[in-house]
């Protein structure tokens, strides 16, 4: 059961093993007392009546009063076994039933420890979590100068959203696993690497674009000249920046990424990431960007099952190369169809 501020919505889960008729008599809903019954097995529901009339909505309205019944019949299937069953575990544990032990902010971003976010996303508020995400661009137009997929952030009203009805209640489980990023976060890359971006500025986002300027057909006069815009700009403070640049320079020295980032002539800040899409299949990400001290390039890498964030880091640091070549050469030439300076 989920409290909202206008209705008591229901959304049982019942594994296979406890199928059987149960029912809780007597329960106080505000101004109302339920007899609540529950039929069946499953992760949706096949049925739901309210004073014995069936419904498509599967909520109690927070205005009813006196004593009513409710009687939900399941539909003794599940769409994701996996998720019926899921239980938050560290890679750690799963690989070597150990765990990090106690570790700070930056350790954790180093080490890519669930358990420390999963206890943040449960310890935190929703709308802290939200707004923060919205500050870093996550979520949020890029102002890039083609039509482009804006995406959501994990949220009750992202969950309302795509599940209406009886599967669009938020729970603290939800937050737990958005907590790590994933559940119904959706993000394209350009929208990550404006969050790279953020980041590196401490706070400062950018409008993305495509466009550096415009000359005419005959190279002698510039037409247009693109300016930075500020979209938004997030206070952050110098423990928070410390704990995150940190934690993210240690991935490239000494983490997942230092396999191609330790030995980097230019010091590189980065985080790799593997989004897990069913039982045998991952998403491969990594941000990144540099110089760490100074920064001039955000990068972003996503590959459809491609294993790990580390595997891509190459890809990452193959960008890296040609910024940093092109910018130290002095006899580049911008020329019709090339990359401009």
């Amino acid at each position: 059961m989920n409290y909202e501020a206008d209705r008591l919505s229901f959304a049982p889960v019942v594994p296979r093993k406890l199928k059987a008729d149960r029912k809780i008599e007597n329960f106080h809903y505000r101004g109302a007392t339920l007899d609540v019954e529950v039929c069946g097995y499953g992760d949706s529901i096949r049925s739901f009546e309210l004073d014995g009339v069936k419904t498509s909505d599967t909520y109690v309205p927070a205005d009813i009063t006196g004593h009513h019944t409710v009687k939900i019949v399941m539909s003794d299937s599940f769409r994701n076994e996996m998720a019926v069953n899921y239980q938050p575990a560290c890679w750690i544990f799963n690989q070597f039933g150990g765990s990090h032990g106690r570790i700070n902010v930056s350790e954790a971003i180093f080490h890519s420890c669930n358990y420390f976010y999963y206890e943040l996303g449960d310890k935190m508020a929703l709308s802290h979590i939200d707004s923060t995400a919205k500050a870093l661009g996550l979520g949020e137009p890029t102002g890039i100068e083609l039509p482009e997929n804006i995406g959501h952030r994990a949220n009750a009203e992202t969950k309302r959203k795509l599940y209406p009805g009886y599967d669009g209640g938020w729970f603290t489980a939800d937050q737990i696993v958005a907590a790590i990023g994933q559940s119904d976060n959706r993000f394209t890359p350009m929208q990550m690497c404006v969050y790279t971006n953020t980041l590196a500025n401490r706070g400062v986002r950018y409008k993305a674009t495509f466009l550096n300027r415009v000359v005419s057909s005959d190279y002698r006069e510039l037409e247009y000249e693109n300016q930075p815009q500020t979209l938004s700009t997030m206070q952050i403070s110098d423990d928070a920046f410390y704990a995150y640049t940190t934690g993210m320079k240690l991935v490239a020295t000494d983490g997942t990424a230092a396999g191609t980032f330790r030995n980097y002539p230019i010091p590189v800040a980065a985080k790799t990431g593997t989004a897990q899409i069913g039982l045998n299949n991952t998403n491969a990400f990594l941000i990144c960007y540099a110089p760490y001290e100074n920064p001039e390039i955000a990068v972003c890498v996503a590959l459809e099952k491609g294993a790990s964030g580390a595997s891509v880091a190459t890809i990452a640091r193959n960008v890296l190369d040609y910024y940093f070549a092109f910018r130290s050469s002095a006899t580049a030439t911008e020329t019709e169809n090339s990359l401009l300076k």
